[in-house]
């Protein structure tokens, strides 16, 4: 995190943007650590801000992961579904397959 609190340092940003940031990302980081079978446990404080209520699933999404609490994935979804065709014609027409 002391390279990503740097990079917000570094950035063409003005401090009150950057001193934003890092309110926002690094001052609510915590070391966790990993258990005996390779578990994290992801800490109350932030299972709260995340809305991490019950079920979840892990998505890996290109370079990173997200936790979603099922319900709350749902709710995304369906909050972002319109938003689906515009998307798929501003990328225009791709093959999956070749």
């Amino acid at each position: 995190w002391e390279s990503v609190s740097e990079k917000f340092l570094d950035a063409s940003l003005t401090f009150e943007k950057a001193d934003f940031l890092h309110h926002q990302f690094i001052t609510s980081m915590q070391e966790v650590e990993i258990d005996k079978t390779g578990r994290i446990a992801v800490p109350l404080s932030l299972r709260k801000h995340a809305k991490l209520f019950r079920d979840c699933i892990i998505l890996g999404t290109g370079k990173k992961m997200e936790i979603w609490d099922i319900v709350e994935y749902g709710k995304y979804l369906d909050a972002n579904a319109p938003r689906i065709k515009d998307i798929i014609d501003e990328l225009g027409p791709i093959s999956l397959f070749t």
